[in-house]
């Protein structure tokens, strides 16, 4: 996904995020930064530029880090590599993609331009004219044709709940 989209559907689909502007709502971690403000993506979410476009998207650590707080007046929870992310529930975030988002209207070009600029990207005119006309169809479309493809594998399958990629 490009990174503007995946910064705009917590504001395009609150009620799935919780009213949250990130991923916890799925069971995705975050790091802090130096000054300790969560950083902008999850970890696990990797970030590289393709033809022009900022992508983001799964690597490894999407469910291969866990935590763990020694007590529960632990304020902020031991990130560990390698550890299971047992509070990720990867099926939920799956089915918001291609069951929800993906052929609902907010995700229309239109929508989606306006929460990508609500999100911090500051699109120029010209750039708005290239997403409204090129990126937001193509996103649709690639996870409309991603529905078609999985949705009826995932509808057979039980939901898996955190901590379970089945």
């Amino acid at each position: 996904l490009p990174y503007w989209v995946w910064q705009a559907l917590p504001r395009l689909f609150p009620e799935e995020f919780g009213g949250r502007t990130d991923y916890a709502a799925f069971g995705f971690l975050y790091e802090q930064d130096h000054d300790g403000q969560q950083r902008d993506l999850p970890i696990g979410i990797s970030r590289r530029p393709y033809r022009g476009i900022d992508m983001v998207w799964f690597n490894c650590a999407i469910c291969h880090v866990g935590t763990w707080r020694p007590d529960a007046a632990t304020p902020r929870p031991h990130l560990v590599a390698a550890m299971p992310a047992n509070n990720l529930d990867l099926g939920r975030f799956v089915r918001f993609l291609l069951g929800t988002a993906a052929s609902d209207p907010r995700l229309k070009p239109e929508a989606l331009v306006a929460k990508v600029n609500e999100a911090g990207a500051d699109l120029g005119f010209a750039e708005r004219l290239i997403w409204t006309y090129s990126v937001a169809p193509a996103v649709r479309e690639g996870l409309l044709e991603r529905q078609a493809r999985l949705m009826p594998l995932l509808e057979e399958q039980p939901p898996w709940g955190p901590g379970r990629v089945d």
